[in-house]
């Protein structure tokens, strides 16, 4: 066989790549490109939705609100139905000399409470400074 001929069909001399090969810099460079995709993703899937800033629903119970309420007096302290996010803060100044029930919680006389909601649910109760007598609070994600 001559050394063209060797040439020309591939094989034999190692004179050049074999035929279907391809210079290693592109093989890098796709490597490249499929692990810079992989991470991309990586990070896509991993980055939290752009943060909602975290909301605080402040109620004041003015002094005098439970006998006022005694006395047939229709007050709005607090709404009866209240639509809150997870992460969001309840606060309730409690001013007057009586404890207020507002669902599941207690606020004691001249007390503050602060509830931070943590998880997605429905909170259904009593509410004594509301003129229905009920209040729900509905956190939602």
């Amino acid at each position: 066989m001559s050394d063209l001929e060797a040439r020309s069909s591939g094989g034999g001399s190692g004179n050049g790549p074999a035929r279907g090969a391809r210079p290693i810099w592109i093989v890098l460079a796709m490597l490249a490109i499929v692990g810079a995709f992989a991470v991309l993703v990586t990070l896509a899937l991993r980055s939290p939705s752009p943060a909602r800033s975290q909301k605080v629903y402040e109620y004041t119970i003015p002094p005098g609100t439970g006998q006022r309420i005694e006395a047939g007096e229709k007050l709005y302290v607090f709404p009866g139905r209240l639509d809150v996010r997870v992460g969001d803060q309840l606060v309730i100044h409690n001013t007057d000399t009586r404890v207020a029930e507002v669902g599941p919680y207690t606020v004691d006389r001249n007390a503050t409470l602060v509830q931070r909601f943590n998880q997605p649910g429905t909170i259904v109760g009593i509410c004594s400074i509301h003129p229905s007598g009920q209040v729900t609070i509905t956190v939602r994600a």
